[in-house]
């Protein structure tokens, strides 16, 4: 892991070296082991390195390609090294010890852009072409590692791991971006590209970006088709293939020059990749490899996992290190945004903040997660559906006398409505009892936005209208590979994962998801739905495949913890409401001041009782309050 940044003048003025030092420098914590600028008249390019492999630890950059065509600064870790080594071993390029970023290079100097099909891993990186004079911009397929640019035509192209290092140059005025933002308070995006600055962007997950003079093109290198189904014998195949392919990825994962930590929520996820680590390193690692496992505990929260967790911790033969988080105040997020000027983390992952202190007195750098078991595994309800448009009757009629048996009759009733009749109805249809529905519940005209959004700022930015055009975009002939490949593609998605490598990295450590790696991915996508969810049991094939890895009391579980209770506790807090009565972004017209605070006192019974009902609002209420101090912070203070 590291950080990246850099200058492109495409009017040909020399770098300003101080400026690039300035943006080099600006996250210590995320590169605080080796830190290089280069500059070569109108480009110059800077790195930051974190030692979390060993060959990391010989890693100079730029590093250049053996032809000397090509240069690159990267920020991540690739996990099919061997492989690619193996390429390059064709071509009789050879080396004792190949870094990272110099496989890339000189994969780009045999294959070009072809080489981007090659790569397995988490990395954004740039490739400076010495010979056509154009720099080429790549972020990794599910976009874990972050890369954002500021482009004006005519006079410079700026790249940074982190928005912070964008905005340290003086030349880039910071302007709120109105649409992004109006979009963010209601916790929905219907672009990928846009951030909360006019004119500075992110690049979205597996797209390359090039700027070659004054020309810009962004292009997707790598996609899924959800259609695509592997079809095997039986079950014991798919189980065997996935076992095997998480295993490995698991393995990948564990490469590192130190410690190695795992955080375990006593989840079906978090459990699986801990127990498969620990197995690994315990046949494969024992002398060079330590695992630590870290675990937050909630005494006295329906949230809290401890039994779980020391099931676990028996199966397995080892000692889980259990930690109670301290409850942020309504507070929580002013150090965030002075430091990343961006909006700050949630209180459900500030709550994370002791056990990364304790990984970094610990000296641990390296950090596995279940992160991704939800996306690519847990199946969806929409199969139902499939089931009737593929005319499958009796299997349909199986799944529904099981989830009558399992739910009762009005939540199967519920069930049925949402995935079995609502997507059965035609787009078109849909949209029209919309309608009529919003109609006689008397929302005519804008169902969809609360009344505290502020009308003037809705229709300036034409958020309705981009509401909308994100209902029930269908792709694809079954509904489950709509919800699928939607889900792949989710901005909240991206978005999420941004906000967690930005909380690690400033621990100076690195996550790694091996349910996130491309190759399992890509498998997951292939499966039958049926593999994934059946029965009313979600995640069946890494049940079946991790049988003899899990506790049955895990591996059978059907419940999932949700951590609500931490932004509650925000929300309730006196201090919340003065900050709701003062709203600076009311006084500038994205906010109905009056609206926001009567919705807030109606829902602030569910709140204090944790009710369902309230959970919408609650995060919609706790980015208005984000977006508020962010605003504060950057625009007034």
């Amino acid at each position: 892991m590291g950080s990246i940044s850099g200058i492109l003048n495409l009017n040909n003025r020399p770098v300003d070296k101080e400026m690039l030092i300035r943006m080099n420098n600006l996250n210590l914590f995320r590169g605080p082991d080796r830190n290089s600028i280069w500059i070569d008249g109108n480009i110059g390019l800077g790195s930051r390195i974190l030692f979390t492999t060993i060959e990391s630890t010989y890693e100079q950059q730029p590093s250049v390609s053996c032809d000397g065509n090509y240069l690159i600064v990267f920020d991540g870790i690739l996990y099919n090294r061997n492989e690619l080594i193996g390429e390059l071993k064709t071509k009789n390029i050879l080396k004792n010890l190949f870094t990272d970023s110099e496989l890339i290079v000189n994969l780009f100097a045999l294959f070009e852009l072809n080489a981007l099909k090659k790569l397995n891993g988490d990395y954004s990186f740039v490739i400076w072409d010495i010979k056509d004079k154009k720099i080429i911009c790549v972020r990794d397929h599910l976009g874990i590692q972050p890369f954002y640019y500021y482009y004006k035509k005519n006079k410079h192209f700026l790249f940074a791991s982190q928005i912070n290092q964008l905005l340290c140059n003086n030349e880039i005025f910071k302007s709120p971006n109105e649409t992004y933002i109006g979009e963010t308070i209601l916790n929905i995006s219907s672009n990928d590209e846009e951030t909360l600055y006019e004119n500075i962007y992110r690049l979205p997950p597996a797209n390359c970006l090039i700027v070659n003079e004054n020309k810009i093109r962004r292009f997707r290198y790598w996609n899924i088709d959800p259609t695509y189904e592997l079809n095997y014998k039986n079950d014991s195949e798919y189980n065997d293939n996935f076992f095997d392919l998480f295993s490995k990825s698991v393995n990948n994962c564990l490469r590192s020059n130190g410690l190695i930590g795992t955080t375990l929520s006593g989840g079906l996820d978090s459990s699986s990749v801990t127990s498969l680590a620990n197995n690994i390193i315990n046949n494969n690692h024992k002398n060079d490899l330590e695992l630590s496992i870290f675990s937050l505990i909630f005494p006295e929260l329906d949230c809290d996992e401890s039994n779980y967790i020391s099931d676990l911790s028996d199966h397995i033969n080892k000692p889980i290190i259990k930690i109670e988080p301290k409850f942020e105040d309504y507070n929580w997020c002013q150090n965030d945004i002075d430091i990343h000027m961006t909006l700050p983390f949630f209180p459900n992952l500030s709550m994370c903040k002791p056990i990364y202190e304790r990984l970094k007195e610990k000296g641990i750098r390296v950090m596995l997660t279940g992160q991704g078991g939800d996306e690519w595994l847990r199946g969806c309800y929409f199969y139902l559906s499939d089931l009737l448009i593929l005319k499958k009757f009796d299997h349909l009629f199986k799944e529904i006398k099981t989830l009558y048996n399992h739910y009762g009759l009005i939540e199967s009733i519920n069930y049925l409505f949402a995935y079995l009749l609502k997507p059965s109805i035609p787009r078109n249809t849909r949209i029209e009892l919309r309608k009529i529905i919003n109609y006689m519940l008397g929302n005519v005209k804008k169902p969809t936005i609360p009344e505290w959004v502020n009308k003037d700022f809705e229709t300036k930015i034409r958020l309705n209208e981009k509401i909308n055009s994100m209902i029930d975009f269908e792709r694809f002939r079954l509904h489950s590979h709509n919800h699928n490949y939607n889900r792949l593609h989710d901005f909240r998605r991206i978005n999420n994962q941004e906000d967690s490598e930005r909380f690690t990295s400033y621990y100076s450590v690195q996550d790694r998801h091996p349910f996130n790696n491309k190759e399992l991915v890509e498998f997951c996508f292939s499966i039958p739905e049926n593999k994934k969810i059946n029965n009313v049991y979600t995640k069946m094939i890494l049940r079946k495949s991790m049988k003899n890895h899990l506790p049955q009391s895990i591996q059978n579980r059907k419940t999932k913890a949700y951590f609500s209770q931490l932004i509650l506790n925000t929300l309730i807090h006196k201090e919340f409401f003065y900050t709701l009565n003062n709203l600076k972004i009311a006084e500038i017209g994205w906010i109905n001041k009056k609206s926001l605070l009567n919705e807030y006192i109606r829902m602030l019974p569910y709140f204090k009782s944790n009710n369902p009902l309230c959970y919408k609002f609650m995060w919609q209420m706790g980015l208005v309050y984000s977006t508020e101090m962010w605003f504060r912070k950057i625009f007034i203070n």
